[in-house]
Order: C-alpha cells, then sequence, then structure tokens
C-alpha cells in the first residue's frame, strides 16, 4: 500500500488542487466575499471527489478488472 501511494503522480494533485482553489476564490469573489453560496460547496466537493480519486487509484487493477467482468456478465 505504501508504494502505491509513492507511486502517485503528485504534480497532477498539486495542479488540480490549485485548479480548484483558482475557482474557489473566483466563487469567493463573485459572491461579493463569502463562502456560502458557492466557494463553501465547491471546495467540499473537491476534497470530496479528489481524496475518492485517490482511494480508487490505490485499488489494485486486477480487482477492479473482475468486478468488471462480473458487472458484464
Amino acid at each position: 500500500m505504501l508504494y502505491k501511494f509513492q507511486k502517485l503522480n503528485y504534480l497532477i494533485i498539486f495542479l488540480v488542487l490549485l485548479i480548484a482553489f483558482i475557482g474557489a476564490a473566483g466563487l469567493y469573489s463573485a459572491a461579493g466575499g463569502s463562502y456560502n453560496p458557492w466557494a463553501s460547496r465547491h471546495l467540499v466537493r473537491m476534497i470530496i471527489l479528489l481524496s475518492l480519486a485517490v482511494l480508487i487509484a490505490l485499488i489494485d487493477i486486477k480487482l477492479i478488472y473482475k468486478m468488471l467482468i462480473l458487472y458484464l456478465l
């Protein structure tokens, strides 16, 4: 499991985080300096979905293939 963490592409993760925070800053600005309408939901979604993406990246690809074959039958 530690090996899979080391193999993650941290540059891409950093760039996704950077783009998401720039988007949140734009939403914060569009809301007149308030996080409530859009920016807070954007950040929560970003954290949840990025965590989900990392979790999926840590799953063994052979397990995904086995699940896919079961799904297609």
